[in-house]
């Protein structure tokens, strides 16, 4: 009986510091996840859309040939982790983003339930949106530095 005793004391001793090693892992992987903020995410990867962005350029086909104009202290493009967005011009924009595939985004403004599919590339903090529904006739696109 002292033998039986003896070994579901062992038992228990092991299970407790396989317990305490498991809550130890879990308190250091939570301190690990609690460290990282949205910002640090959205900054991962150079090649990430999620960010703010400024546009400085736009571009546009009129008929013949392509016309590319700078754009001074143009629009900011919010892009957040959360899908949602925002776009400060003349007037203050919001909805929601998605993004339907590797190079393709929608955004779903909240005004009139109107959403536009962008085809998008990004390129040393350079975003590149070129409208596909409702798309241009011919050449058309804006570009966007991040800002943060």
């Amino acid at each position: 009986m002292d033998q039986l005793f003896h070994n579901l004391d062992v038992l228990i001793i092991k299970g407790l510091k396989m317990t305490e090693k498991l809550l130890a892992f879990i308190l250091l992987i939570s301190l690990c996840y609690i460290g990282c903020t949205d910002d640090d995410i959205g900054h991962l990867e150079t090649d990430s859309i999620i960010g703010t962005w400024r546009q400085f350029q736009t571009a546009y086909s009129p008929g013949s040939g392509v016309i590319v104009d700078d754009v001074v202290n143009g629009p900011i493009l919010s892009l957040r982790i959360d899908g949602q967005f925002s776009l400060s011009s003349s007037l203050e924009l919001t909805g929601t983003w998605e993004q339907i595939n590797d190079n393709e985004i929608m955004l779903d403004f909240e005004v009139d339930e109107w959403d536009i599919t962008y085809e998008y590339t990004v390129d040393e903090n350079i975003l590149r949106l070129v409208p596909l529904d409702p798309g241009c006739v011919e050449v058309c696109f804006t570009k966007w530095r991040l800002l943060e």
